[in-house]
C-alpha cells in the first residue's frame, strides 16, 4: 500500500504539488517566529543564527520542488487533458503561477541577512532587516498559498470529476397541522324534583291511669269537734278526705 502511495505521488504531479507546497508555507511562519527569537537576542546566538538559516534554505529547496511541480500538473491540465478553465481561473491561476515563481527569492533573502549578521558590526542591524524580509516573505507565501486553495476548491482545477452524480436532496416534508378537535355539547342540566319529606310519625298519646282512691286511715276516722262559741255542746264532725 506505501508502495502504491509513492508510485501515485512520483507519477502524479498534482499530487506532487499538493504535498510539497505545505513545506515552504511551514517555514515562512517558522522561520518568523525564529527571527523574533533572534532579534531579541540582538543577533548574539550563533547556534539560532545557522538554525534559521538551514530552515530558510529547506524551504527554499521544497519551495523550487513545489514550482517544477506546479508547472507540470499545469502543462498536464492545459495541454494533455485539454481543459478549458473559466476566465476567472485562468487569471487566478497566472496569479498563483507569477506568485509561486517568486517564492523561493523571499525565503532566500532572510537567510542571506542572517548570515550577515555573523559580521559584527552588522549584527543588529542584520537581525531586524532580516525580520522585516521575514515577514514579506509570510506574507508572499501566505497570499499563494491562498490564490492556490481557492483553485482547487473553488474551481476544482486539478481535482478529478466525480464519476457518480450526488443525490438530489430529499423533498422537504410538509407537515399538516392536525385538526382542533370538536367541542362535545354538553347535556342539558335535568331538574330531578326532590322528594317529599316523610311525614313525622305521630306519637300516641298516653293517658294517665287513673289513680286508685286512697282509703282514709284512722286518723282521719275519729271524729273532730266542731265547737263554737257559746255552745255547750260539742259536735262531732266527719270530714271526707
Amino acid at each position: 500500500m506505501l508502495a502504491d502511495m509513492i508510485t501515485e505521488l512520483v507519477n502524479d504531479p498534482h499530487r506532487q504539488h499538493a504535498a510539497l507546497v505545505h513545506f515552504p508555507v511551514a517555514v515562512a511562519f517558522l522561520g518568523l517566529v525564529l527571527l523574533i527569537i533572534f532579534l531579541i537576542n540582538l543577533g548574539r546566538s550563533s547556534p539560532l543564527r545557522w538554525s534559521i538559516v538551514a530552515v530558510y534554505l529547506l524551504g527554499l529547496i521544497a519551495a523550487v520542488l513545489a514550482m517544477r511541480a506546479g508547472h507540470a500538473s499545469e502543462e498536464h491540465i492545459l495541454d494533455q487533458l485539454h481543459v478549458q478553465l473559466a476566465p476567472a481561473a485562468q487569471e487566478m491561476l497566472s496569479d498563483h503561477e507569477e506568485m509561486g515563481e517568486g517564492v523561493w527569492m523571499t525565503l532566500a533573502l532572510p537567510a542571506l541577512l542572517v548570515a550577515f549578521s555573523a559580521i559584527r558590526p552588522l549584527r543588529v542591524a542584520g537581525a531586524v532587516i532580516a525580520l522585516l524580509a521575514g515577514l514579506v516573505a509570510a506574507g508572499w507565501i501566505g497570499y499563494t498559498a491562498y490564490l492556490g486553495g481557492n483553485l482547487v476548491y473553488a474551481h476544482g482545477v486539478g481535482v478529478p470529476p466525480m464519476t457518480t452524480p450526488a443525490p438530489p436532496p430529499p423533498a422537504p416534508v410538509v407537515v399538516e397541522p392536525a385538526p382542533a378537535p370538536k367541542p362535545t355539547p354538553k347535556p342539558a342540566p335535568v331538574h330531578v324534583a326532590p322528594e317529599p319529606a316523610p311525614a313525622p310519625a305521630t306519637q300516641p298519646v298516653l293517658e294517665p291511669e287513673p289513680q286508685p282512691a286512697a282509703e282514709p286511715s284512722d286518723a282521719d276516722a275519729k271524729p273532730r269537734p266542731d265547737w263554737r262559741p257559746g255552745s255547750k255542746q260539742t259536735v262531732f264532725k266527719r270530714t271526707a278526705p
